[in-house]
């Protein structure tokens, strides 16, 4: 089968929803044909080959300093028309995957649907805001009523990343067209290994959080929350973004500056390394306000670390009964929750491992895969 994958970004540039795609496309190349189709980004070629997948780099313009109610970066491809319809006829594609709907170059490809007479599916990664701010909520639902209805309708068949994803974001028809596939994890590599993370940190327990810092994963909670912790205890927050300053100066206001650590900010880990991160906190801890799916969540799962998250989006989906929850914006009970974790040594161990367990049952890359691509095969099936 010839399976092409269009995604306005897509590895190196990290992000959950990319590196769903490099993660999908490198299992699914192993048996078909894969193209991806993305931007053109820094300095990348224009076309590559890697992990068996053909990768087309198309000349974009690339907007990053967007307000804060928009998601940067942003990519626009002037001739998109053009381009893509030869790559698809160079490809032959028998499906079409488009992953997330906030991307105009994707209406081109409504537009020409009866010509080109390929499947077209939607993944969605983000469903609609709900919960993040009244201004991002406000703009995802009229953006739903407009641009990304019309992309929801004209697709074929759509692949929503959680029951909550799926339900938040469609209805009626739409719905009716649509199935859950949970987003993978591949556990060769996520596991528990040996791991130097306490020692670089002065603390008896320390807990990992890994997150763009954006105001949705709510960590100005966290480290509110620190001010409640009484013990020999460090938060290290792995990740970079906008709200990293701000998140620095609230933690000296606060005077909780020495119980944590910012890190990550000037680069990306591999997955080995990424591994070990997770290995060596005795917890991690992320107070989303708002998360489809989680894969943060399931890659610490995956390594036996222990996880505290909020009951919002798709999480209670990801955790399960293998994690503890805090009420979102609830500096105080996030509190309460760190303190259990870090007294309860046997609750960690316990909940470590029943999370190994569920992830291996349901977040398994070498089960994800053959659902996609059967999904696939099922629609085109039906056509014929």
């Amino acid at each position: 089968m010839n399976i092409l994958h269009l995604n306005p970004f897509f590895y190196p540039y990290k992000g959950g929803t990319e590196q769903y795609i490099y993660d999908l496309g490198k299992r699914q190349a192993k048996k078909n044909n894969v193209s991806i189709v993305t931007s053109k980004y820094h300095s990348h070629k224009g076309f590559e080959e890697m992990e068996g997948m053909h990768v087309y780099r198309l000349n974009s313009i690339v907007l990053k300093n967007l307000p804060s109610i928009f998601p940067p970066p942003y990519s626009i491809t002037p001739a998109f028309t053009h381009q893509i319809r030869k790559i698809i006829h160079d490809q032959k594609p028998d499906v079409i995957n488009l992953h997330n709907r906030f991307c105009v170059d994707y209406y081109t490809l409504m537009m020409l649907k009866k010509v080109l007479k390929i499947p077209l599916f939607l993944t969605i990664h983000n469903p609609k805001p709900t919960g993040i701010s009244s201004a991002v909520d406000a703009l995802g639902a009229f953006y739903d009523r407009t641009g990304g209805k019309f992309i929801i309708k004209n697709s074929d068949h759509i692949i929503a990343n959680s029951k909550w994803s799926q339900k938040v974001t469609l209805s009626g028809e739409s719905l009716r067209k649509s199935e859950v596939i949970y987003n993978g994890i591949d556990l060769d590599v996520y596991k528990p290994v040996r791991s130097k993370l306490k020692e670089n940190f002065n603390a008896d327990t320390v807990s990992l959080t890994v997150s763009r810092l954006v105001p949705q994963k709510g960590l100005t909670y966290l480290i509110q929350a620190l001010q409640y912790v009484d013990h020999d205890y460090k938060a290290v927050i792995y990740g970079k973004g906008p709200d990293g300053a701000r998140l620095e100066r609230l933690a000296k206001d606060l005077s909780v500056q020495k119980k944590v650590a910012f890190t990550g900010r000037t680069g990306f880990l591999d997955d080995s390394d990424m591994a070990k991160l997770y290995s060596g906190a005795d917890f991690f801890v992320l107070p989303s306000l708002y998360e489809p799916f989680g894969i943060a969540f399931t890659s610490a799962m995956a390594c036996e670390t222990p996880c505290i998250g909020t009951r919002v989006g798709g999480v209670p989906e990801v955790l399960g009964d293998t994690g503890l929850y805090c009420e979102p914006r609830n500096p105080a009970d996030l509190a309460d929750q760190i303190n259990r974790m870090i007294e309860d040594k046997k609750l960690r161990s316990k909940l470590g491992k029943a999370a190994r367990k569920r992830t291996a049952k349901l977040f398994d890359w070498e089960k994800i895969e053959p659902q996609v691509t059967k999904s696939y095969e099922r629609y085109l099936e039906r056509r014929r």
